[in-house]
């Protein structure tokens, strides 16, 4: 869903998976995707990224489809494109942007860095500027700097061909695996945008920002901290609050790093129902953290 009337369309079906399922992320519900056929189409527009661009997707790949996509917004195959997939059959992953036909640029991460079989959080900032410009790019594994490189701006023109999970090329894989949830900003967020942005996320799924060596921390939707990144407690973080602004009230949560399960926080004695169906959280910009 978009609070921009840019709400996305499924096709063919692709599956909502409950938070109390087998592949829901932190008791939170995703989206199933086959890789055969299914997928999502965003309502024509997405023209203008002179202020930059901002994705954020957390997802899980469930094989190595070829050029399977996060997304591709553009006007066909080699028209515009906007596009975050797996690049060819790696565990690479690729940011491109297309002017008209032309590459202006590929952004790839270091190896090893896709999500397969385990979900992930990946970001990937394009700074804004004049249309067709070289700006310095980067693309963020759970918070953290994976590679910074050279791209361009996006050409301010309406798409009409906008897929989450589909590529615009009929050759390349169609997404397959779990996709709890897609962000995107037409705006280069600043880092306290994407400190807010991210620490959302990773309450909600129950991710650790950052490592040891680049702790990370956690702000609520008004700038504050409620989570201090230390090298030492840096680990299985997680936790449950609510942020009435961002919409976040997560009633129960552990940790989906952990090799197996430490321990679970709940809002009452229940401990596996989804999401949302537990004692509220009274206050807003309430956390407990651990």
């Amino acid at each position: 869903n978009s609070g921009n009337s840019l709400t996305a369309t499924g096709y063919n079906s692709p599956v909502y998976r409950t938070g109390s399922s087998a592949v829901g992320l932190n008791f939170n519900p995703a989206m199933s995707f086959n890789g055969t056929n299914q997928y999502f189409q965003a309502p024509t527009g997405f023209a203008n990224f002179t202020s930059g661009l901002s994705l954020f997707s957390t997802h899980q790949f469930t094989n190595t489809g070829i050029w399977a996509r996060i997304m591709d917004f553009g006007n066909g195959a080699g028209s515009d494109n906007i596009l975050f997939a797996r690049n060819s059959t790696s565990t690479i992953y690729s940011g491109q942007v297309y002017n008209g036909m032309a590459v202006g640029g590929s952004l790839n991460t270091t190896a090893d860095a896709v999500f397969t079989n385990v979900y992930g959080m990946t970001g990937w900032i394009v700074p804004g500027g004049t249309a067709g410009s070289g700006v310095s790019s980067s693309i963020y594994l759970k918070g953290v700097n994976n590679v910074t490189g050279a791209l361009i701006v996006p050409n301010n023109i309406s798409r009409t061909i906008n897929y989450i999970g589909r590529s615009n090329w009929g050759a390349d894989a169609y997404f397959a695996g779990y996709m709890p949830e897609f962000i995107l900003y037409n705006k280069a967020l600043t880092a306290t945008e994407q400190s807010q942005v991210i620490s959302y996320v990773a309450l909600k799924y129950g991710f650790t920002l950052g490592t040891p060596g680049s702790p990370i921390d956690y702000k609520a939707s008004d700038g504050t901290t409620f989570w201090t990144g230390n090298a030492t407690y840096q680990y299985n973080v997680m936790g449950i609050g609510k942020d009435n602004l961002s919409g976040l009230e997560q009633q129960v949560s552990k940790s989906m790093e952990a090799t197996a399960d430490i321990v679970t926080l709940s809002t009452d004695n229940n401990f596996t129902n989804s999401n949302g169906s537990h004692s509220a959280v009274t206050n807003d910009k309430y956390f407990l953290m651990i």
